[in-house]
């Protein structure tokens, strides 16, 4: 059980107290619109050292969405989710706990459409709890903080991405272009292959270039407000360079080698934010006919994750065992005889 929690920085030598969770990373399977949900569980520990007055202990479990302005200074904030829990209540009166160690077991239920955390430049989606012990009088009240990290399954999303593309250029050359995984993966190589076939001599390729286009939507309850898109270079080389599998009349086939930026971040869909890639080729052509060059662009929208993510997709989900049934015979049953 991981028992890390932030203190504020003063310090209470009657007592302290902390949060401890099972797991501060929650797992969240399928779409959102599909998915059960996740518990969270854990206990908050009140240490006494010396005889303590108490007026209230609670804890508050909350999500939100900062989403900041251009400008990077004002931010727009939207709750998420919040649940409070209460251990002990005002009416019960002020008690006096004497020393020793006192736990307060706690489990909230997550709704499973609830987004994944996420950190860019311009917002982030959080989950954080805090629990507080309310003293009386002037006395300062003992607090405890705790981030958790919320993530998803995130191969729903494969449906996203465009596995191949295929057509004709003004009948002057076919293209079939594929990339032989679902999803890619950041840092790590794009596994894509291409193949030309040409229906004219007057067009010849010069030159290809990739990029990958990423573009971020940040929106909140009143609808779309913010933009921004990044370009990364990912090659750009004479099509003579590149390495051909296949070449001849009939066509010529080839696999670049290319490479994810690592400064990318992964795809991302959720009400507050939106971060989704495309992978660009861009042709530069001669055409001998017109006597000028052209360029042919085209995109294949593809699903980034990071190498988290993926040992995440392949893992199984963890389940609960089931100890308190452990040793308890199965209910017994009374035959009835049904007539026909």
């Amino acid at each position: 059980m991981f028992q890390n929690s932030k203190r504020l920085p003063f310090l209470n030598k009657d007592a302290h107290i902390t949060i401890q969770l099972e797991n501060d990373v929650l797992t969240l399977h399928g779409a959102p619109q599909e998915s059960v949900g996740c518990v969270l569980r854990g206990s908050v520990i009140l240490q006494v050292n010396n005889p303590l007055k108490v007026k209230s202990i609670w804890l508050k479990f909350a999500g939100t969405a900062r989403l900041n302005e251009s400008d990077n200074i004002s931010c727009r904030e939207h709750v998420i989710v919040q649940q409070r829990l209460d251990f002990l209540t005002p009416d019960q009166g002020i008690r006096t706990l004497h020393n020793n160690q006192y736990c307060y077991p706690f489990e909230l239920a997550l709704d499973g459409s609830i987004p994944e955390s996420t950190e860019l430049p311009y917002g982030r989606i959080d989950y954080r709890m805090i629990a507080v012990v309310e003293r009386p009088g002037l006395r300062f009240d003992l607090k405890a903080r705790r981030t958790v990290l919320v993530q998803r399954n995130s191969s729903s999303n494969d449906s996203e991405a465009l596995m191949y593309s295929s057509g004709a250029w003004q009948d002057r050359f076919r293209y079939h272009i594929a990339i032989n995984e679902p999803t890619l993966v950041i840092g790590e190589n794009i596994p894509i292959s291409m193949d030309f076939t040409p229906l004219t001599s007057d067009l010849e390729i010069h030159k290809i270039q990739f990029r990958l286009l990423e573009t971020t939507h940040y929106s909140g309850p009143g609808g779309s407000w913010d933009f921004r898109s990044q370009e990364y270079s990912l090659k750009s080389a004479k099509f003579s360079d590149f390495k051909r599998s296949a070449s001849g009349p009939e066509g010529t086939s080839f696999q670049p080698e290319l490479s994810l930026s690592s400064a990318a971040y992964p795809s991302l869909n959720t009400k507050y934010i939106q971060v989704k890639h495309a992978l660009c080729i861009l042709f530069i052509m001669n055409d001998k006919l017109r006597g000028e060059r052209v360029v042919l662009q085209k995109d294949l929208p593809v699903v980034l994750r990071s190498s988290a993510q993926l040992s995440l997709d392949i893992s199984p989900p963890r389940y609960q065992p089931l100890c308190s049934y452990v040793n308890i015979p199965p209910p017994s049953y009374t035959a009835t005889s049904i007539s026909a």
